[in-house]
């Protein structure tokens, strides 16, 4: 029985997890907006798997 008690434990602090990083995801994503409407070159900079590059050319 105590391994099915640690297995809950486990299974709530992996959904806590996900629930976490899914919040910090949204906040960059908020941020990025923000820092696109503070700085004018923002056009400069494209996206890549989630990833900004400074465009090159």
């Amino acid at each position: 029985m105590r391994s099915v008690r640690r297995i809950n434990e486990l299974s709530d602090a992996n959904r806590l997890l996900r629930e976490k990083v899914v919040s910090l995801l949204v906040e960059i994503e908020v941020l990025r907006e923000q820092a696109d409407d503070l700085d004018p070159s923002a056009e400069n900079y494209h996206t890549c798997r989630g990833r900004r590059w400074r465009r090159s050319h």
